[in-house]
């Protein structure tokens, strides 16, 4: 959003006739105008369809915000944000956390495939093996947490969410998840991948105070 205020060649208007130019999706808001909490919302924009990005974006799913994140970076490549391949693994772990799935089951499985966009970004972390790169950006839970510390620590601007995150983060890894340990000690899967995963939150998120 802050990107396309900014554009003096978008009004906010445009990005979303292009990107939804069958008006399927702004079809499918309308037909579900009656059960939600932004009825007014919509209502407001209910004769012509002609909703602006700033509205849009209150209405739309995850996976709609992706595929409009990408028409933009498609219309407008100067525009210097990252790919939205690096979106895709926010939205497939935010619904995994929305669905209570078992990411601990996961920790045993290294048959994913790493992005080279992830990869290179965990390269910069000194404390983190070229070998441990390999195998932990493998398991699917850890790509897409490492993914979403990196997203949320470059494009997320301010300061007191990043702080309140920071805490929240320090708070989980050096805490809660330490509270029972003693269960966990012998079992080399979540004690490696907690190493490696804490190692990321202490990169991006450096602790501070509390």
């Amino acid at each position: 959003m802050d990107r396309i205020e900014k554009n003096p060649e978008e009004d906010g208007y445009g990005i979303v006739r292009e990107f939804d130019k069958e008006e399927q999706c702004r079809q499918k808001i309308l037909k579900q105008s009656k059960n939600s909490y932004a009825h007014e919302l919509i209502e407001k924009y209910h004769d012509n369809l002609d909703f602006p990005i700033w509205a849009l974006c209150e209405l739309i799913s995850f996976g709609e915000l992706c595929r409009l994140y990408k028409q933009y970076t498609e219309m407008y490549p100067e525009c210097g944000l990252p790919k939205r391949s690096l979106l895709n693994p926010i939205r497939n772990l935010r619904n995994a956390a929305a669905h209570s799935n078992c990411l601990i089951y996961k920790l045993k499985t290294t048959k994913g495939q790493t992005m080279n966009e992830t990869n290179n970004i965990v390269a910069e972390i000194h404390t983190i093996s070229r070998s441990a790169r390999k195998k932990y950006l493998r398991i699917r839970p850890i790509h897409d947490f490492a993914v979403l510390l990196y997203w949320y620590h470059n494009f997320v601007k301010s300061e007191p969410l990043q702080q309140k995150r920071n805490l929240e983060l320090h708070r989980l890894f050096e805490q809660r998840m330490l509270r029972h340990s003693d269960y966990f000690y012998e079992n080399h899967y979540i004690k490696h991948a907690y190493i490696f995963t804490l190692k990321l939150v202490k990169y991006f998120f450096p602790s501070i105070d509390n």
